[in-house]
């Protein structure tokens, strides 16, 4: 519910959606997703099951949103989070200063929906509808195992959700909301999602997208991804064409050959690039290898002074943005 837009699917007349801090409760990929499951997402036989719930977790803090609705729509949004436990909480708006630091816009009291136990949620249902709707397409425990690992495109929907909700806070600094994203799986007992998608970036590609956005990257890193990317064997990533690959919010000074080398090894056909907000002073002319697909270049918010002579042969682009240089 980060995204107002997936919020108002079961709230359509919410209002007063925010960017807000709820005290004492940490976030974790720590549900097996049945609606993925159901929906194709995931597979119930392998370990990309879990979806995000929040937990009590005293001295902890998680950023997120929050809105209000109408009396009539809650039947519907508790129909949503039916899986999870309602708990009342206190909540608070925040805004975020020029020096980054979160202020409280308002506190009003309101609802969350949390983490339970098995045995928890078993008994809010009859044995029929608990196999209607949970033993049809999946067997075994939903909440609290310890070797699953995020549905990947239900973690990529997240990640979009806490990137596009830090964007709507001036000030915010995007990694605040991203750093909230954790699981507890099979590389450690809390995993941040931004360490999890440097060791396995696979995990970031959807659908023909990879998104390795707010990852803290330098020029080092990118290359250890690559070269990760260039050697999997992972068939939801061999199998498809990459054609859009976000690169934005991390912290690139220079883009080497070898890097340029390797992004056109695993994209060939790559047609959207971005890299805006990074501390790129050049570019490679390898990128120019590109050019018979590539269509969007975005560099926005770098320190370029110039671009290489190469890149007049991008013959097929049609958006270049350099805008904060």
């Amino acid at each position: 519910l980060m995204s107002e837009k997936s919020a108002r699917r079961s709230c359509p007349d919410l209002f007063d959606f925010g960017c807000a801090r709820l005290r004492d409760f940490s976030r974790a990929f720590s549900l097996v997703g049945i609606a993925e499951i159901k929906k194709g997402n995931s597979d119930a036989s392998s370990l990309e099951l879990a979806t995000l719930a929040v937990r009590p977790s005293k001295g902890s803090f998680i950023l997120g949103s929050a809105f209000a609705i109408l009396q009539e729509s809650f039947p519907a949004l508790r129909a949503r989070e039916c899986r999870y436990k309602m708990e009342e909480v206190e909540i608070e708006y925040v805004s975020v200063d020029s020096s980054g630091v979160l202020k409280v816009v308002k506190t009003v009291r309101g609802v969350v929906f949390r983490e339970q136990g098995d045995e928890e949620y078993k008994a809010t249902l009859s044995e029929e509808e608990y196999e209607r709707t949970i033993g049809a397409f999946y067997r075994g425990k939903i909440w609290g195992r310890t070797d699953i690992l995020p549905t990947r495109k239900y973690l990529n929907f997240c990640r979009a959700a806490a990137f596009t909700l830090a964007e709507s806070v001036p000030n915010c600094a995007i990694d605040a909301i991203h750093a909230n994203l954790v699981f507890e799986g099979c590389i450690s007992n809390r995993t941040p999602i931004a360490d999890y998608l440097r060791a396995c970036p696979v995990a970031a590609a959807s659908e023909g997208v990879l998104d390795l956005s707010g990852l803290g990257l330098d020029g080092a890193a990118l290359l250890s991804v690559l070269s990760i990317l260039r050697e999997t064997t992972d068939a939801k990533v061999k199998g498809q064409t990459l054609h859009t690959m976000y690169l934005n919010h991390n912290n690139l000074e220079n883009f080497s050959e070898e890097c340029a080398e390797a992004l056109v090894i695993v994209a060939p056909q790559l047609q959207h690039l971005t890299l805006h907000c990074n501390k790129l002073q050049s570019l490679p002319s390898t990128l120019s290898k590109l050019s018979p697909s590539l269509q969007s270049l975005h560099l926005d918010f770098n320190l370029l002074e110039d671009l290489p002579k190469e890149f007049e042969a991008f013959g097929a682009l049609h958006s270049l943005h350099l805008g904060g240089n």
